[in-house]
């Protein structure tokens, strides 16, 4: 979708207030039971007092007394918010009677408002105008594509009135064609196969909803399931036998590798000697896959400690690693990092499963009642949905 520097000047304007952050202040209150003890702490502080000071007086800490950076709209209680936002840097409010309290305010640092220029936010602006363009005309598209059909057009004459595409696929409840080849080229593949081999030749189904866009799709034919014969699988099957004994073979070997080494011989030399060579892989992470090591192998890896040795399947089953983890680096976490933040959700996750698995336990056990867990973890969030 094209957008003009007009028409980017033009939502600029509109949406300004959105690229605007508002001054915001570093704000500290300390409460008092009544208004004469905040008189009185406040005649201190003009006779030079610290406001530190009586905080410490008091006996409060730090998170007792700190609002934080926040803007005027943060602060909860709008007499203080007033006060706050009257203050200079660094001056003490007189007396502020609040619903909770009398209270004394300073303002540590103050924030002035910020407004991003046009030439900074130029790309995000562009990317957003034309999203929404692009969605008003796909949705111009569906309700015309669905006003065909109300008429009884079928799916093929509604994409030839609009030059839409029109794909035939011929494939199995797997996604494989005839030749048991995946079909790699079908949008929302999963979604499509599902809903078609749900549905049957003849029935109006309805669009795919495919996450900015529509997907339509009819059963021409279906042919029903048959067992091939050994004639059409023969190579197949043969194929696979191999790869079994092979597979079979190399985990033979391997184990007795691994036998070996645990018994004293080197790596370096059991290589030589088996004509395969030794290679090194670092700063591997757990449920990465990366540097030609499988998420098959990392999982192998991490189940391993350190200066031992261990085997696992490679990317096919003709290959079989024999590794040794010679060091194991165990990273600061930082809680605000991407990687403490899926820790977080997996923990919070997890625990979200365990209460509900208890509660649902004790529910079938007093009242008698059975649950389905598939559809209570869709509806919880707990657990995959229909398009996973």
């Amino acid at each position: 979708m094209e957008v003009s520097d007009d028409d980017l000047k033009k939502a600029y304007d509109q949406r300004r207030s959105s690229f605007t952050t508002p001054e915001r202040r570093h704000v500290e209150q300390i409460v008092f039971p009544t208004l004469a003890d905040a008189q009185a702490a406040a005649e201190r502080i003009k006779g030079g007092a610290r406001f530190s000071e009586i905080v410490s007086e008091r006996g409060l800490k730090e998170q007792d007394v700190d609002l934080g950076i926040v803007p005027k709209s943060r602060i909860v209680e709008p007499a203080v918010a007033d006060s706050a936002f009257g203050l200079k840097e660094g001056e003490v409010s007189d007396p502020v009677q609040t619903r909770f309290g009398a209270v004394l305010v300073t303002v540590v640092q103050i924030l002035p408002e910020t407004t991003q220029s046009l030439a900074e936010v130029a790309p995000q602006l562009r990317s957003q105008i034309a999203l929404e363009r692009a969605k008003s005309q796909v949705q111009d598209l569906h309700d015309k594509i669905e006003d065909a059909r109300a008429g009884g057009s079928s799916i093929e004459e509604a994409a030839a009135k609009l030059n839409l595409p029109v794909t035939t696929y011929n494939i199995d409840r797997s996604g494989r064609d005839l030749d048991g080849k995946p079909t790699v080229n079908i949008s929302r593949g999963a979604d499509v196969i599902k809903a078609a081999f749900a549905s049957d030749v003849g029935v109006d189904n309805d669009p795919i909803d495919a996450e900015g866009g529509y997907i339509w799709y009819d059963i021409a034919a279906i042919t029903p399931a048959r067992e091939r014969t050994l004639d059409e699988v023969k190579t197949e099957v043969e194929q696979r036998w191999r790869d079994d004994e092979i597979a079979s073979r190399l985990k033979s070997k391997a184990d007795d590798m691994v036998g070996k080494l645990h018994s004293g011989e080197q790596l370096a030399a059991l290589a030589s000697a088996n004509g395969v060579k030794v290679e090194t892989a670092k700063d591997i992470k757990r449920e990465v896959a990366s540097g030609g090591i499988s998420a098959r192998m990392t999982e192998a890896v991490f189940h391993t400690a350190k200066d031992s040795y261990g085997s696992s399947a490679g990317e096919n089953p003709t290959q079989l690693i024999v590794f040794r983890v010679v060091d194991v680096n165990t990273p600061a976490l930082d809680a605000n990092s991407p990687d403490g933040q899926h820790v977080a959700q997996t923990v919070q996750r997890e625990l979200s499963a365990d209460l509900t698995g208890q509660y649902v336990a004790r529910l079938e056990d007093d009242l008698g009642a059975s649950v389905n867990a598939a559809v209570l973890a869709q509806a919880t969030g707990s657990g995959p949905s229909d398009r996973d």
